[in-house]
């Protein structure tokens, strides 16, 4: 059970709130009905033009005189958030192209992995978008499916699309649920997601577990540099970013000198190719290069003077 991962100190969340205690077992559901599947363009193109078309409806609907009554006024009133929100997500089925999808039990077609939690957990809320009722969800889900950083960074937008597409079919509907949509978007667009980040990230929760202590009182900026290396080698490995983050712990909690005890030293200092031999990184070709010629200047030169000869 994932629990385990995540430290008291990191949960903000009030644990015994029986609101969110329901959202953390419907994450957990949902994720149980969740068969994961690896990258797919076709999938990824299958939201395109789904977003395309509710983009093209919203558009419509506001170039004619379908806007009428009170549901209408709440979408005039807010029409400046909707298209923004259309505009500004034009593009998300692309950047998804490298992560996985689901097939969700009952359904046919696989959606990709950040959209489909974003659907299921408004599903689940009744299209009331809240920081701590996401992160109950999520919470729950990774007992199940722990999530990558890139996948979980994708939830805004996608929940942002997941919203446009319900305004779009329920635009003609009654007040109270165009002005949930409509609140719920502005909710997601002024969420501190750094923060919410930093609640669901499984890596992050690890690391908290720097023996020297540092890692926890550093600053934003420098935590995400440490995520991002470990990201960047889980790419050039078979393992995933809880396992790198793991072997940096480990590979500092077994350390013998007090540099080594802080994880910083095998993710940015002396240490990194210790950490990207035991976690079998494949460097890319030209860091290949980069590394001969630095081990062999010699070696290099006396090649490259062959080839011009």
């Amino acid at each position: 059970m994932l629990q385990d991962h995540f430290s008291e100190t990191q949960t903000k969340v009030p644990v015994q709130d029986p609101d969110l205690l329901r959202l953390r077992s419907a994450g957990r559901q949902i994720a149980r009905s969740f068969t994961m599947l690896p990258p797919s363009r076709a999938a990824c193109k299958a939201l395109k033009r789904s977003s395309d078309a509710a983009g093209h409806k919203i558009d419509a609907l506001f170039h004619t005189a379908q806007l009428t009554g009170t549901a209408g006024r709440w979408l005039w009133d807010n029409y400046r958030l909707i298209v923004t929100a259309v505009r500004e997500n034009r593009h998300l089925a692309g950047s998804l192209l490298e992560y996985r999808t689901v097939r969700e039990e009952g359904r046919t077609d696989p959606e990709p992995l950040s959209y489909a939690i974003a659907h299921t957990y408004l599903r689940a809320t009744g299209d009331l978008f809240s920081p701590d009722g996401l992160v109950a969800f999520l919470r729950g889900f990774q007992e199940q499916h722990i999530l990558e950083m890139g996948e979980l960074w994708a939830l805004k937008p996608a929940l942002q699309s997941a919203l446009v597409h319900r305004i779009a079919t329920d635009a003609t509907s009654n007040e109270m649920a165009i002005a949930a949509l409509v609140s719920s978007l502005r909710a997601v667009g002024e969420a501190n997601w750094k923060d919410l980040f930093e609640e669901v990230s499984v890596t992050t929760s690890v690391l908290s577990r720097d023996p020297a202590g540092f890692f926890r009182q550093m600053d934003y900026e420098s935590r995400d540099e440490y995520r991002n290396v470990i990201s960047s080698i889980a790419n050039r490995t078979i393992l995933s970013e809880l396992e790198v983050a793991e072997t940096a712990i480990r590979l500092a909690s077994e350390c013998d000198f007090e540099r080594g005890r802080h994880v910083g030293y095998w993710l940015l200092d002396d240490g990194v190719p210790a950490l990207k031999q035991t976690v079998g990184y494949d460097p890319p070709v030209g860091q290949r290069v980069r590394d001969f010629v630095q081990k062999f200047p010699a070696g290099f030169y006396l090649i490259v003077s062959r080839l011009l000869l």
